[in-house]
């Protein structure tokens, strides 16, 4: 076996061990392997490619001449790349005699190994070499600057203090920071990011919870949202966004119902660890009131439909934007065909006029509309109109609709 390192552009053996038996063959191999046309060709391509060649029988390989065959008596070769890192740096090679032994694949693995172990080894070497160098280099400056290395203990001290220094702002800092969260009438909290441990709370939200700020600190963040999963929602989107804005969230409290608190968060660092800051919004009153709203919605509109009269608003260019579905008895139309359209088509045109004007009284002045008859068409071919009188007033909720209700009074044949 040979191993042979790149020097100069070239490989080069440097180190080799032959058996008793191949005594006699040691210096024509080394010739041999030092020649720039040897099974060089196998050398230099498993150096290149970066990979082990392996040859069983180098007599059936056109790489390896004959006559080198006969002169170092070998039958198969094996060419190793040896590498620091992924880089080859050189090859082993090992070969077999014409003793009837086959060569296999297993001992190719074992050659590699072999292989990777003396890179290993020269990896070491060269590492442990330049360790011992810097080692020299650095005794030799230690030993010609005892001043410098004087002040440099010295300047040591000052970075020493300074870190000191920054470390006791930090605490100073994060002390007034704990101040505002504390005195903000807004419930705060901070808590850990990975497993949601709190850190901090502030009075107003141990009341909102009813708990002690004391029993609050340490305990977990998770147990207190009512819904499973809205944790693990919020802090996707803080780790996607770092901040999470106007997520409305159902929180648990000690002995009261849930309550829905609005939440405004970002992701800090406090004391080297993730950790979440963020005020939390008492909306609990805004939800109910929008569910009484919604209650309120579809309690007027289950009286509007089952009303007698005929219900229907308007916008302020007279644009119907809802009407009860008994018009489709009384007047024969669908509300679909009545939505978006305006009133003034089916007013007869002998009170579209004053129609428009009582209409725009409402509107301008919010007067009531009381008891203003007219005649309208009727979508049904045994009646040509129907006269109807017309109450309504401009809407408290928005200055765009009124709210109009009629009652047909006869036909008009």
């Amino acid at each position: 076996a040979s191993i042979e390192l790149l020097v100069d552009g070239r490989l080069t053996p440097r180190s080799h061990y032959f058996t008793r038996s191949m005594a006699r063959h040691e210096e024509r191999f080394l010739e041999i392997a030092g020649e720039g046309d040897h099974p060089p060709r196998l050398l230099t391509e498993a150096f290149e490619k970066n990979r082990t060649i392996f040859v069983p029988d180098v007599r059936n390989d056109p790489r390896f001449p004959g006559s080198y065959e006969r002169e170092i008596d070998v039958r198969a070769l094996v060419v190793s790349p040896v590498r620091v890192g992924e880089r080859a740096i050189g090859v082993i090679v090992g070969n077999l005699q014409r003793d009837g032994y086959e060569m296999t694949q297993q001992d190719v693995a074992r050659f590699e190994m072999f292989a990777v172990m003396v890179s290993l080894a020269l990896e070491n070497i060269r590492a442990y070499r330049s360790m011992e160098e810097k080692v020299r280099q650095r005794t030799r400056e230690l030993e010609e600057n005892a001043v410098a290395l004087a002040q440099a203990n010295v300047d040591l001290l000052g970075v020493q203090e300074e870190l000191e220094a920054k470390n006791a702002e930090l605490q100073r800092t994060e002390e007034r920071m704990m101040t505002i969260m504390q005195a903000s009438p807004i419930p705060l909290i901070v808590t850990r990011l990975d497993d949601g441990t709190i850190l901090y709370a502030n009075d107003h939200l141990a009341d909102l919870i009813g708990m002690s700020v004391d029993e609050l600190i340490g305990s977990k963040s998770p147990d207190f949202y009512q819904v499973p999963g809205d944790r693990e929602q919020v802090v996707e989107q803080l780790q996607e966004q770092g901040y999470v804005n106007g997520r409305e969230v159902l929180i648990k409290r000690a002995k009261d119902d849930p309550v829905w608190m609005l939440f405004s968060l970002v992701v800090s660092d406090l004391g080297g660890e993730k950790v979440i800051v963020g005020g939390l919004f008492d909306i609990n009153q805004r939800k109910e009131a929008e569910a009484a709203l919604q209650e309120s919605e579809e309690l007027f509109r289950g009286i509007v439909e089952s009303a007698n009269d005929i219900i229907f608003t308007m916008s302020k260019d007279l644009e119907i934007s809802y009407v009860s579905p008994n018009v489709r008895d009384l007047l024969g139309y669908s509300p679909s065909e009545l939505i978006r359209t305006r009133a003034a088509p089916y007013i007869h045109p002998d009170d579209a006029a004053r129609s428009e004007q009582a209409f725009a009284r409402v509107l301008e002045r919010g007067e009531p509309l009381a008891n203003v008859s007219a005649a309208c068409s009727s979508a049904r071919r045994t009646r040509s109109a129907w006269n109807v009188e017309v109450t309504g007033e401009l809407s408290s909720s928005s200055a765009e609709l009124r709210i109009a209700s009629s009652r047909s009074i006869r036909s008009l044949p």
